[in-house]
């Protein structure tokens, strides 16, 4: 029988490496230095290595107060911004995310003393959908498109 905390592990939101990405970090050949930790706001629960893909259970977001948006929350790693597939349905075939939902996520490896090396988490933070449309706009305007291009 699960426990309450058993339970909310289950409801954390889920992040997905791309390997390749990963790959770059991990098998890098010069020598990493310890980054600079940024406060976590969700905390790793799980990883499991997939075919693809390395999938990463955070749980306990702040941001999240309804359970409901907290286990809809999923996120490609790999890129600076990741919409979540929580959208909702306007009609006309189109969809928007709702507030809230893209994930901005910082992973970094840290060496450690004995010379192995970890994923972790530095940084996790929630776009609201205001900070979503600035973003969309600024990459379809000229600066962004010269930004994009460099």
């Amino acid at each position: 029988m699960a426990t309450n905390g058993q339970a909310e592990c289950r409801a954390a939101s889920r992040l997905f490496v791309r390997i390749a990405e990963l790959n770059q970090w991990v098998h890098c050949d010069e020598q990493l230095r310890v980054p600079v930790r940024y406060r976590l706001l969700g905390q790793v629960s799980e990883i499991i290595t997939t075919g693809e893909s390395v999938e990463l259970s955070i749980s306990e977001l702040a941001e999240f107060a309804n359970d409901e948006l907290r286990e809809s929350i999923r996120a490609y790693v790999g890129e600076r911004l990741y919409e979540s597939r929580f959208i909702e349905n306007v009609g006309d075939d189109r969809e928007i995310p709702r507030a809230g939902c893209a994930v901005s996520v910082c992973l970094g490896v840290v060496l450690q003393r004995d010379g192995t090396r970890m994923l972790e988490v530095f940084d996790l933070h929630i776009l609201k959908k205001r900070e979503i449309e600035r973003l969309r706009w600024f990459i379809c305007s000229s600066n962004g498109n010269e930004l994009i291009r460099c």
